[in-house]
């Protein structure tokens, strides 16, 4: 088993790795940083860049045969359903309350995006583009 591979994208912590490497198979946590990781090393590729989505994907190809299984999990943030909730509490107290970012018939962004809302929107867009490549990947090549 120690020949099968493990690959968990938007690692974070790599508890999910840890817990397989426990299991005996060889894991690649990968993450655009290694700031959240405890005792175990995080490969780190920004999946939103081109250039560093590309050398991921080469990995990936060149590891392909013995990949057991590839675990996703990118972040929500700009796309939760939070972010319709009313906090009216906290308004009153003078919290700025987020904004939906995304709507059924806007899912690539409302309109009007301005600032950091925007500049993460695209960033968000772009890791979900690459995170349906790396299904498209996986189940070109029978990967679970």
């Amino acid at each position: 088993m120690a020949d099968l591979l493990f690959v968990e994208v938007f690692a974070g912590t790599a508890r999910l790795s840890k817990e397989a490497k426990s299991r005996g198979l060889e894991v690649l946590p990968v993450d655009k940083t290694s700031a959240r990781s405890t005792q175990i090393h995080i490969a780190q590729y920004d999946l939103a860049d081109p250039e560093q989505f590309g050398a991921f994907m080469e990995v990936l190809d060149m590891e392909k045969k013995r990949i057991a299984a590839v675990h996703l999990a990118p972040a929500c943030g700009t796309a939760s359903k939070a972010r319709e909730k009313k906090l009216l509490k906290w308004a009153k107290k003078g919290f700025r309350i987020p904004q939906p970012l995304r709507s059924t018939h806007k899912p690539m962004g409302v309109d009007g995006l301005q600032g950091l809302d925007k500049i993460r929107t695209e960033t968000a867009n772009q890791v979900y583009a690459a995170t349906a490549a790396i299904i498209e990947f996986c189940v070109e090549h029978d990967i679970l």
